[in-house]
């Protein structure tokens, strides 16, 4: 397995960082979104690239290019790009850098016109699903994905109204990380528009769904409530046992667990089936 970093600049003249995990020759790609907080050297997400690598799938592991992320790969060193981001940068992103690595052949001219789908966590994975009706991926699969663009609280909203943003505490760094009120209208204008339940009624493309029994992040309850409503023969719903947001996966990366594996093994099948 051969890792190459690369980076590009994109249409507001941020840098969007990534990696590429090489597998088999023509083999199908699979980029990987991170989630809010997130960024692609968190944790789990080096080792499940090169695990999906090492089976043979090309993968694109990138940061957002707002997600605060920028020399120091593993902190974050820019709240002021942190507040600005918001849902619809992230899924022209992903556009962008779907465009980068297939349509131009700027990067890897091997990597032009090849099959590619789309692997998000958390609210990588909303982005994922609500990114397929502008792009063209054969096949998502999302672990522990957001249910809603709408994730704010009482307070965030007042929060929004009374100073123009609200903060939110990363545990990790204990940091208090800013997010301006643009966040909370791009929210809106998303859910006045179907929201991510509505990009799963509509879609036409093979979805794995996979969530943790014991997720407190994104609760299962809440995709229980969805998952019924949707076309059968399109998604497909798995729920790992005892598995939590990471499926136990922590950072710095300590080791894998039987959880984390399982959703491993069900993305390979999913992709190899579908991408």
């Amino acid at each position: 397995m051969e890792k190459k970093s690369f980076h590009f600049t994109n249409s507001i003249l941020k840098l969007i960082k990534a990696d590429f995990y090489q597998g088999k020759e023509s083999s199908p790609l699979i980029f990987v979104c991170h989630g809010f907080k997130g960024f692609k050297d968190w944790g789990m997400f080096p080792y499940v690239c090169e695990r999906l690598s090492k089976i043979g799938f090309n993968v694109i592991s990138f940061n957002f290019s707002l997600n605060g992320i920028e020399n120091n790969l593993e902190n974050f060193t820019n709240l002021d790009n942190f507040r600005i981001n918001t849902y619809s940068r992230e899924i022209l992103d992903l556009e962008e850098i779907v465009s980068y690595v297939t349509k131009n052949g700027k990067f890897l001219p091997e990597l032009q016109n090849l099959r590619y789908g789309f692997l998000g966590h958390s609210r990588g994975g909303g982005i994922s699903l609500l990114a397929s009706k502008i792009l063209e991926p054969k096949s998502i699969v999302t672990w522990s994905a957001i249910d809603s663009v709408m994730r704010f609280s009482t307070e965030d909203i007042s929060n929004f109204e009374q100073k123009g943003f609200t903060e939110v505490l990363n545990a990790r760094t204990k940091q208090l990380m800013p997010i301006s009120k643009d966040l909370f209208f791009d929210a809106k204008a998303i859910h006045s528009h179907g929201d991510i339940e509505g990009a799963l009624k509509t879609t036409k493309i093979p979805l794995l769904l996979i969530h943790g029994e014991s997720d407190f992040v994104v609760p299962l309850e809440n995709w229980k409530k969805i998952v019924p409503n949707l076309k059968k023969a399109k998604t497909t719903f798995k729920i790992i046992p005892n598995g939590d947001h990471t499926f136990g996966a922590v950072h710095p990366f300590k080791q894998t667990t039987n959880e984390l594996e399982q959703a491993i093994e069900l993305t390979s099948d999913w992709f190899k089936k579908y991408l």
